[in-house]
């Protein structure tokens, strides 16, 4: 993990939680996020503590979330958790009007995902 926040007005429509994941070898020009190449660099963490952060952001009336990197599809099985958890704890503040969405940068072409 790299890095968490919200809210973030970016990266997406609304206020959002972002979470930039750890590691990345597609080292894509001009990438804004240099720092989370190293798959050795950031901070372990779990699923568990991802989808809390999500909770509480969903709490305070986040209308999304977003994860970036790093490339996230470098983790599929752990990025699949937190996109499965994360869209279920969405139905529990559907009373606002909408489910909030989920968004996941990547540096990878449609064809090659």
């Amino acid at each position: 993990m790299a890095d968490a926040h919200f809210p973030v007005a970016t990266l997406g429509p609304g206020r959002r939680l972002v979470l930039w994941l750890q590691g990345c070898a597609l080292a894509c020009p001009g990438c804004m996020s240099r720092h989370t190449w190293d798959a050795a660099g950031g901070y372990a963490t779990t699923v568990g503590d991802l989808l809390r952060l999500w909770d509480e952001a969903l709490a305070e009336g986040a209308d999304g979330l977003t994860v970036s990197g790093g490339e996230p599809l470098a983790q599929p099985a752990a990025l699949a958790a937190l996109l499965r958890g994360a869209a279920g704890l969405r139905h529990r503040y559907g009373d606002r009007g909408r489910e909030a969405d989920l968004l996941v940068y990547t540096g990878y072409e449609p064809g090659e995902v």
